[in-house]
């Protein structure tokens, strides 16, 4: 279950008096500096220094391979990179993740409504090192799996009795469904002996070259395999090996050319992209766990969780200094629940924003066992 602990105050005063472990994802939504939202004061006027100033004052807590993640909009996105690449280099610059939202029919050049999500390290080399890549599940792809592992544990054992199963799933599924309009998912049928969805691909090599002409012995008839025209894309050795780790599918008898095997769970993610088209549910989901609509623009919980599912491993410590009304909390909550994590989530914010937002927010998942939450806004003001 994720653990939050929550601090009510300016970031540049508690962030120096937090004892923890190494934060390994720092997730921020600070101010843009656009104008007044409501209750939220939005504009400073040194807004690059404000920034950099706590960026600075997080850096100690990070662990060598964390990941400082910033949500901006277009109107301080240079500002904001000038800030970064002082505290963490140019070097550390990561890449943005542009988040299509909703834009203004009514704007007279461009729409808008496009958030920045820039990523640094806080330790480039530390983190090359590492050998850590983010990746994110393809659209469709957990359904789709789910529907295989159903399918699977109808008929255990049966690979031939899975695929039909699989076939007929398929063919159920509503055309609104989002494994319908994923590219190429509907390839995957096929469940191999030990439970595994797969597609099947040609092993021909396009041209002849020599060393790739040799026999493939059918499991079943003992004969030798029908060979592609040109002879086939690996070599033996190399083939062999593909056979020994099942990665090879074979027709009913010898004279169907094999293919390869390609799973879906092997494949099933994609680097994380450069642009997200996502509708913004944030007032939604704030609305209908506390009621409180007034509160500008909050954060989607559904898109953090996609985002940090790519960035936080399981016993993952996460850091939001902006905290808002706990969005944050909310959404690694859920990446909890989704994939078995521990996690822990550190959350600052002012004062107004969180009697009024966060602890409401957090005091409602608490209620419903979502989180285990310690309060230390409560603790402070019992011991002034």
């Amino acid at each position: 279950m994720t653990t939050v602990h929550s601090w009510r105050g300016d970031c540049l005063d508690v962030l120096p008096t937090l004892s923890t472990r190494p934060v390994d994802l720092v997730y921020i939504d600070p101010p843009y500096n656009v104008g007044v939202y409501g209750h939220y004061a939005d504009r400073r006027g040194d807004w690059q220094q404000f920034i950099t100033d706590r960026l600075r004052a997080c850096r100690p807590l990070l662990s060598p391979t964390a990941v400082v993640v910033i949500s901006i909009g277009d109107s301080e996105l240079h500002r904001l990179r000038v800030a970064a690449d002082t505290v963490f280099g140019p070097q550390g610059y990561l890449g943005t993740v542009h988040w299509a939202g909703n834009g203004s029919p009514r704007a007279r050049f461009v729409a808008g409504g496009v958030d920045h999500l820039v990523l640094y390290a806080a330790d480039h080399v530390a983190l090359e090192s590492s050998g850590r890549s983010f990746r994110v599940p393809k659209p469709g792809v957990g359904a789709v799996l789910a529907g295989a592992a159903q399918c699977w544990a109808q008929h255990p054992g049966d690979p031939v009795a899975a695929s039909k199963a699989m076939r007929s799933w398929w063919a159920s599924l509503p055309s609104e469904h989002p494994a319908q309009s994923a590219p190429g998912l509907r390839r995957y049928m096929k469940i191999s002996p030990d439970g595994r969805l797969y597609r099947t691909t040609p092993l021909n090599k396009p041209l002849p070259r020599p060393g790739h002409v040799y026999d493939i012995t059918h499991p079943v008839t003992d004969q030798p395999c029908q060979m592609p025209t040109n002879g086939w894309r690996h070599t033996e050795a190399t083939l062999r090996e593909l056979l020994d780790a099942g990665g090879v599918h074979f027709g009913p008898d010898h004279g169907e050319v094999p293919q390869a095997r390609a799973y879906l769970d092997e494949l099933g993610t994609t680097p994380l992209p450069s642009v997200i088209n996502h509708r913004r549910e944030g007032t939604r989901v704030l609305t209908e766990l506390i009621g409180a609509h007034d509160f500008p623009y909050p954060k989607d919980p559904q898109v953090l969780t996609w985002l940090f599912s790519a960035l936080a491993g399981p016993d993952a410590v996460v850091l939001d200094f902006f905290a808002g009304t706990g969005t944050t909390a909310h959404a690694v909550a859920d990446l909890d629940v989704e994939d078995g994590g521990d996690r822990t989530v550190l959350l600052i914010t002012n004062d107004e924003s969180y009697d009024r937002y966060l602890a409401r927010r957090l005091g409602a998942l608490s209620a419903a066992g979502r989180l285990d939450w310690a309060d230390h806004a409560v603790r402070e003001a019992a011991s002034a």
